[in-house]
């Protein structure tokens, strides 16, 4: 599902780097706002949005039960780091992330979370861990509370993923994550996608008969998105 185990690491070089799209994304975007991130592997850029750009909520999503565990465990992990004075009042800067070597962890354990809020749907402010939340869920098939969920993120991630489920879903799965997408946002709400060039397609295509058919069957290119998600879905 190109759903990586290790593909931080390898993107950016080291685990407990601070992942370079962040740099690229206005923090007034997130702050206040619910959070959607679609394909969110491992978490690592959904823990730093938790951690540092303090959204009420943010929930990442991904079909592998593995990855979303090491997503949880990244949580703890960077939770435990924090100077603790910075991880109870406010969110945490940059250059707070690590206020605690990223070796006492793993030789001394993590710290226990905080609890959740008993009320997920409560607007009031919440911080670092307690805005954050880890679901295994394939959103493009998975349909449940598909009628709650209309209007209910102010912005949705999408990035690194749009040509995975183009490839396991073909062009019905690309149109459905824009629809769904478009539903689930509030008024004036923000789709970030982060498209994968066609010709990257071609060699991943062949990973499986399914996926090769899919890909012979693609109408819906890359470089046809914006208008579809414009003219035809309502963005």
């Amino acid at each position: 599902y190109g759903n990586y185990p290790s593909y931080y690491t390898r993107r950016h070089g080291q685990a407990e780097s601070i992942d370079p799209r962040l740099a690229l994304l206005p923090q007034e975007w997130f702050r206040g706002k619910r959070v959607l991130d679609i394909g969110c592997n491992a978490g690592h850029l959904t823990v730093d949005l938790a951690m540092h750009y303090g959204p009420q909520s943010i929930l990442g999503v991904d079909l592998d039960r593995e990855l979303i565990r090491k997503a949880w465990a990244h949580v703890r992990h960077r939770y435990s780091t924090l100077a603790p004075a910075v991880a109870a009042q406010a969110v945490p800067s940059l250059e707070d992330r690590s206020y605690f070597p990223s070796c006492f962890p793993r030789l001394l354990g993590t710290i226990p979370l905080p609890p959740h809020p008993l009320n997920w749907e409560d607007n009031g402010p919440r911080l670092f861990p307690r805005n954050i939340r880890f679901q295994t869920v394939d959103w493009i098939v998975d349909s449940r509370g598909e009628t709650e969920e209309e209007g209910a993120y102010d912005v949705i991630l999408c990035l690194s993923v749009a040509k995975w489920i183009h490839l396991h879903h073909g062009d019905k799965g690309i149109r459905r994550l824009f629809d769904r997408a478009f539903r689930s946002l509030a008024p004036m709400g923000r789709f970030i996608l982060e498209p994968q060039a066609w010709s990257t397609y071609a060699r991943r295509a062949k990973m499986s008969p399914k996926m090769q058919q899919n890909y012979d069957g693609i109408q819906l290119k890359p470089d046809d998105f914006v208008r579809v998600l414009v003219e035809q879905v309502g963005f």
